[in-house]
């Protein structure tokens, strides 16, 4: 019998490409940007299995397709999935852990080097005809030497860690976990309490999970125990730091900068004050974005999918259901 995946986001030539090309014998993919209304509604009784990375797969879409054994995420967030109906409906959600780490740390490297050489001005300048050349560099830094503090230093920070240390940054971290004595000397990351950190940071990464306790973890209180040179980098979870705060923060010099690649309300569709600042760089939660980590993610998602038909017994499962309905 063959099965059916529902591939829920966007889906270029370039995507399609990947996923035909890596899709497991028995199994059809089927692209939902490419359907009409009513090939969805047609399709979604039909479907064994979907993915989705950005997508919002909602109690409406779940209950609709009525041979679901499986909702596979792309990425580790599962904020985007009604886990509530799919837990009542016996449906496990899946996510893929270490699929997009390293997109994400060097999109973070990235973010930091453009704030602490002004890269967006020195452009925008040079492009309206100014020559900036000795414009900005009495605020521009090096990350040589400086010190970088993680709140949270699972996979992802790590990958960020393993590549500022080619920059002689020193590491930092807080987790609720602390990592073991061969872990952090294979980073050279110093483990401090929370405030320590915030205190002796010169670049803040927060790396956590988006869970109640920690909405807003990062707000005034944090950033005025920050050094006035500097700069957060959020990379993982809207939500995480208060926007509001940190608007106040970076217009009264309580803080130097800003990179936001994710947001409290997503997808921002309206301007919002933070993207008046200079000192902020904004992006649309494009750190994960790139064509080797749709590769990479894919694949596990779909040797994920194989094994839960398989064993019936899928990884990395979420929620309250570890095991696929018998359809």
């Amino acid at each position: 019998m063959e099965r059916n995946i529902l591939y829920f986001d966007k889906a270029p030539d370039a995507y399609v490409k990947v996923l035909d090309a890596l899709r497991p014998e028995g199994f059809n993919i089927w692209y939902w940007d490419k359907m009409s209304d009513e090939e969805k509604r047609e399709a979604l009784p039909k479907v064994h299995y979907t993915i989705n990375t950005t997508f919002r797969v909602t109690a409406d879409i779940i209950k609709a397709a009525t041979s679901l054994k499986m909702i596979q995420r792309t990425g580790v967030g599962i904020n985007n999935v009604d886990v509530d109906c799919a837990d009542e409906m016996g449906i496990p959600v899946a996510i893929v852990p270490r699929g997009n780490g390293v997109a994400v740390a060097e999109f973070e490297v990235l973010q930091i080097l453009a704030l602490y050489r002004h890269l967006r001005e020195l452009e925008a300048d040079t492009k309206a005809g100014e020559w900036p050349n000795f414009k900005y560099r009495d605020v521009s830094y090096e990350m040589d030497g400086k010190t970088i503090g993680f709140i949270g230093f699972g996979y992802i920070a790590r990958e960020i860690a393993k590549r500022v240390k080619g920059f002689n940054c020193k590491i930092i971290y807080f987790d609720l976990y602390r990592a073991s004595a061969e872990v952090e000397e294979e980073y050279g990351a110093t483990y401090m309490p929370r405030d320590e950190v915030l205190k002796q940071c010169d670049i803040l990464s927060i790396m956590v999970p988006l869970v109640p306790e920690n909405r807003n973890m990062i707000s005034m209180k944090e950033m005025k125990m920050m050094k006035n040179s500097a700069i957060i980098v959020n990379c993982d979870r809207g939500y995480l730091i208060n926007e509001d705060d940190l608007y106040t923060a970076l217009t009264t010099g309580i803080i130097a900068g800003a990179g936001m690649d994710t947001w409290a309300d997503e997808p921002v569709n309206r301007v919002i004050p933070l993207f008046g600042l200079k000192n902020v760089i904004a992006t649309p939660h494009a750190s994960p974005g790139t064509i080797d980590t749709f590769r990479k993610c894919v694949s596990q998602a779909l040797d994920n999918i194989v094994l839960a038909e398989q064993t019936g017994l899928p990884k990395d499962t979420r929620g309250k259901i570890d095991k696929v309905r018998d359809i």
